[in-house]
């Protein structure tokens, strides 16, 4: 029979599988743009893959970069909801910092407005562009955007697998009829 914490530790099970799902998301964008870079490199001698970067082959690239973004910030939402719904303590703590440092970078994406280009009287205001700004500035999105995700996932993950096997060693003690204590010891009934 569940106790009163299943349900809850059950959507922070999920939780940590979104994580991880969107995690695999941030990977594909990442691969996505070192192909494109590496197919770019090799089709222009004497060119980094950094030079391959730059290029930013449409829609490649693009996609890339909306599926870095997207999944980084999914990883690290879905991450701190598994932590938070099952954990305490650090835990908690290194969650929550993961997620500031996230939200530093999506206040930064959203504060710049885009440079340059012609002068159009008929053409609305230019808006904040977060994808352009994670193409423009890759270091700064990648420390402050897929790091935090990959460590709200793997603290994520953790948690959910040591909930896990608390469940299961108790429901194999409730099985031998011994009855765990909080403080670790056992007695039998």
């Amino acid at each position: 029979m569940p106790g009163p914490n299943a349900h809850t530790d059950a959507m922070a099970r999920l939780a940590a599988r979104a994580a991880m799902a969107a995690l695999g998301i941030t990977a594909l964008g990442i691969a996505i743009l070192v192909a494109t870079a590496y197919n770019e490199a090799q089709a222009h001698p004497g060119f980094s893959l950094e030079n391959g970067y730059w290029i930013g082959r449409l829609p490649w690239t693009d996609i890339g970069v909306r599926l870095t973004v997207i999944g980084s910030t999914a990883a690290v939402g879905f991450g701190a909801i598994s932590v938070w719904l099952g954990g305490r303590g650090l835990r908690s703590l290194v969650v929550l910092l993961a997620l500031a440092i996230a939200l530093f970078w999506w206040t930064y994406a959203l504060m710049q407005v885009p440079e340059g280009g012609a002068w159009c009287p008929m053409c609305p205001p230019r808006q904040p562009d977060p994808f352009a700004r994670a193409y423009s500035e890759p270091g700064l999105t990648l420390w402050t955007l897929v790091f935090p995700a990959v460590a709200s996932t793997l603290i994520a993950i953790l948690g959910s697998l040591r909930r896990h096997s608390v469940t299961v060693s108790m429901d194999i003690a409730r099985r031998k009829g011994v009855t765990l204590r909080e403080s670790g010891s056992s007695e039998g009934t």
